[in-house]
């Protein structure tokens, strides 16, 4: 009110006609971001919860684009503080992350995303389960195909898990049949989280204060010695050595070369590090060339070897693999190359592109 009276608004003020402009100008005068509370306010528009006899709150979107479900236990809500602040900003960060994704698609897959366009904008709505155990499925989360049920052990997996419900369950409700391999689908939830999402900075930042203290943490435990201590030092001094100040996490999100780079590394030293422990690691096969035998790669080795075609052939051929028929599909008929001669071109771009690599390969 004081800042209205002050612009000669009394007349105004008087007959309440407080415009929207008068709080903006009286917000940016005080240097006060408005964002949030817009963001919010759209928020509260868009929901409705509901408090059910099964000891469960359910939050409900009332409309279907991004549109979600979250279950959540009534239980662990009561023991926390500042609940519905912690929840407002995992759904706006959600809807960020989604939003950056699809116009990431846009910018570098114009002809997918133009062709593709009314089935990526229309998700069916997500049911969002956030589970204290997976019972035996990856640490982060997980979705069954087909499903519209994202389970989340950490919200930081949900741009990965989400792709493979945008890349699955609309193209079926279109009618477009989705049989790409494992390892396609696998690549393209890693490569377009780790180059869009604010999820995968803030893995990437945990990740760096472990590297730089995992010797404190581990000071109580004779878990991490010899060898697999010196994996760990190997890690951070690459990332070093390619010009990754682990300092500086706004610096490294705001390059694409530097997430790309940072996945690799991470990616190829996890599947080194098991090397030392003895764990078994699938190097990839595929005999008859065939691009369903692709799933005989190493999980996360697969994720640098997705990267390095991404980076090699574009983001649009790859996209375009999600809707390609595989019966039959040769890489040579795709990339014009064996499946033996990728490997072969991988890993000399690694060498030629990230320094020291070769001491984790």
């Amino acid at each position: 009110m004081k800042y209205i009276l002050k612009n000669n608004k009394k007349v105004e003020l008087l007959k309440s006609k407080i415009e929207l402009s008068d709080i903006e100008d009286w917000a940016k005068e005080k240097g006060i971001d408005l964002g949030y509370q817009r963001e919010i306010d759209s928020l509260m528009n868009r929901m409705e919860a509901i408090n059910n006899m099964a000891n469960k709150f359910i939050i409900n979107t009332k409309e279907e684009i991004n549109g979600f479900k979250i279950d959540i236990s009534t239980v662990e809500i009561n023991e926390q503080y500042n609940t519905a602040e912690k929840i407002e900003q995992i759904i706006l960060r959600f809807d960020r992350d989604i939003l950056a994704i699809k116009k990431g698609i846009e910018k570098d897959a114009p002809k997918f995303y133009s062709e593709y366009k009314e089935v990526l904008n229309n998700v069916p709505k997500v049911e969002y389960i956030f589970d204290t155990n997976v019972d035996g499925f990856a640490d982060g989360g997980y979705i069954m195909t087909g499903s519209e049920k994202i389970h989340l052990r950490d919200i930081n997996a949900h741009s990965h898990e989400y792709c493979h419900l945008l890349f699955h369950k609309p193209f079926m409700e279109k009618g477009i049949v989705i049989a790409k391999p494992n390892w396609i689908d696998e690549g393209i939830a890693n490569y377009l989280d780790v180059v869009y999402s604010e999820a995968t900075i803030i893995v990437m930042e945990d990740i760096f204060d472990y590297l730089i203290n995992f010797r404190t943490y581990e000071a109580e435990s004779e878990r991490l010695v010899g060898d697999e201590a010196k994996m760990i030092d190997k890690q951070l001094e690459l990332l070093i050595e390619n010009d990754i100040d682990v300092t500086d996490i706004e610096e490294v999100a705001k390059d694409k070369n530097k997430r790309i780079l940072e996945n690799h590394l991470k990616f190829l030293s996890n599947v080194k590090y098991r090397k030392i422990m003895g764990i078994k690691v699938n190097e990839g096969d595929a005999p008859m060339d065939l691009m369903t035998e692709g799933d005989s790669m190493d999980y996360h080795k697969n994720f640098s070897f997705f990267n390095y075609l991404v980076e090699e052939y574009g983001l649009e051929k790859m996209l375009y693999l999600n809707v390609a028929d595989f019966n039959g599909l040769t890489y040579k008929e795709v990339f014009g190359k064996a499946f033996e001669e990728l490997e072969v071109d991988w890993m000399k771009y690694l060498k030629e592109n990230i320094k020291g690599i070769e001491s984790i390969l």
